[in-house]
């Protein structure tokens, strides 16, 4: 994994460079999160939001998302691009979030464990995520399992320090948030027919009853991440 990104000025500018790629792609998050929602949820917090758009698709949907990110370049151009929901973009440490106890009904964070191999670290943001989150804490991590995806990052990596990141095995995820939980579902994310169905339809409605249909015989192997949902109560 690469130091520089654990750090938020490397990250400022680094979406210079990254984020018209990232804005080219649809919400992913937003429509793997809506697959699984409980009922109940209205209140919603992204640790790590980097381009917001899982944010602002959330919002359009009717859910309250607040989205934090350390850097604040990523905030400053979320704001701008989508000024509606301005006021839900916030610069935050992860580690010493500034909402209160148990404020929100639910967060989650996609891609930002991945960016530290020091498990304490994971360990204060998972600790700080179960603080502000009152029923359930959702971590989507790269999936060490899908071994042609961890070729194809490492191969990247040569050239882009964005793609030096670490991989987890479900068994690893669920571990760490285990002590935070009283209960862990692991959940596929990123299927190849499922994400056609995500770029092409853009119908959530659609897209859920496609996912809790299929998800149960999707092969580990061959998903590009793991969402890990956590049940606080």
């Amino acid at each position: 994994m690469h130091e520089d990104l654990a750090n938020p000025h490397w990250w400022s500018n680094a979406w210079l460079k990254h984020y018209r790629r990232y804005m080219s792609q649809p919400s992913y998050q937003a429509y793997y999160l809506y697959c699984v929602l409980p009922k109940g949820v209205g209140t919603i917090l992204e640790l790590g939001a980097g381009s917001f758009r899982d944010v602002a698709q959330l919002n359009k949907w009717g859910y309250h998302c607040i989205g934090t990110d350390f850097a604040t370049q990523a905030v400053e151009i979320a704001r701008k691009l989508y000024p509606r929901w301005a006021q839900c973009f916030q610069v935050e440490d992860a580690t010493a979030l500034s909402f209160g106890s148990e404020m929100f009904d639910l967060s989650y964070h996609n891609g930002l464990l991945v960016c530290f191999n020091d498990n304490s670290m994971i360990e204060r943001i998972l600790q700080e995520q179960r603080r502000v989150t009152r029923r359930w804490m959702v971590c989507t991590v790269h999936n060490a399992l899908n071994s042609s995806l961890k070729c194809q990052f490492a191969e990247k990596a040569k050239h882009d320090p964005l793609y030096q990141i670490r991989f987890f095995e479900p068994d690893e995820i669920t571990e760490l948030m285990r002590s935070l939980c009283s209960r862990i579902d692991l959940y596929p994310f990123g299927s190849l027919w499922c994400n056609r169905l995500i770029k092409y339809s853009r119908n959530r409605f659609l897209v859920r009853w496609y996912y809790r249909l299929t998800y149960r015989i999707w092969q580990w192997e061959t998903c590009e991440r793991i969402m890990a949902v956590g049940w606080l109560e």
